[in-house]
């Protein structure tokens, strides 16, 4: 008795056949990771499952490899590495303002907001008799050692300013405050302002910021305030 012959696929159906299982194979990942429409966002997913998070809700997509922030229950996950995340405290009633290490990232911005506005209060002291040449610029001691005298020769001298920021909306939701962007030789202690080792680390802090934004809509009415502070200024990190 003869076999029957199995019928076989033409070579085109090979390939169609093989293209549509990889083709679903790769939907199936996909969904896994979220859909995330850009490598970017392929990265902080991974970082997320390795840190059993997630998935956040994305509020920015930066420059560079890693610059993607997002919220996830009472935290702002940030990405600062290919694996690493960081994490900075949610606050549940209004915008979170959140140190990005140069900029101020506003998080679950009010709807409808179209224009923001940063008002940032800086003091720091520091000791322009130690500042060597130009280029070099002042030399900033901690907020501690500022009460003292350096060497017994030097005395630290108290500066302080006001600066407005105009907010970036972001297509991702959140609104980006370029604070380092600022000019002037107070580039560094802006810097300082807006990272987060001071906040989390009161010991490293040397310069003082008390910071607020407003949020306005189409109108011009306002929509929501946020606010941030030193530790020294109101004993806790996020406002």
């Amino acid at each position: 008795m003869k076999k029957r012959k199995r019928p076989r696929l033409r070579r085109g159906w090979k390939v169609v056949l093989n293209f549509t299982l990889a083709a679903v194979l790769f939907v199936l990942f996909w969904g896994v990771l979220d859909y995330p429409l850009n490598s970017k966002v392929c990265n902080f997913r991974r970082a997320e499952r390795m840190d059993w998070v997630g998935p956040s809700e994305i509020q920015r997509i930066g420059g560079g490899h890693f610059g993607v922030v997002g919220t996830y229950l009472d935290q702002v996950v940030i990405q600062t590495g290919r694996d690493n995340l960081d994490y900075w405290p949610r606050n549940p009633d209004s915008p979170t303002l959140t140190p990005l290490d140069g900029d101020i990232l506003a998080v679950d911005v009010p709807e409808g907001n179209v224009r923001a506005e940063l008002t940032l209060e800086l003091s720091f002291y520091y000791y322009p008799a130690l500042a060597g040449p130009e280029d070099v610029g002042p030399t900033y001691p901690s907020l501690e050692r500022a009460a003292q005298d350096y060497d017994g020769k030097y005395r630290a001298e108290f500066w302080q300013n006001t600066y407005t920021v105009q907010g970036e909306c972001l297509e991702e939701g959140g609104v980006i405050f370029p604070v380092s962007g600022q000019a002037g030789r107070d580039r560094r202690p802006l810097h300082e302002a807006a990272s987060r080792e001071g906040y989390l680390n009161p010991d490293l802090l040397w310069a003082q910021a008390r910071m607020s934004a407003v949020f306005y809509g189409e109108n011009g009415q306002e929509l929501g305030r946020a606010e941030l502070s030193t530790p020294e200024e109101t004993g806790n990190a996020a406002g």
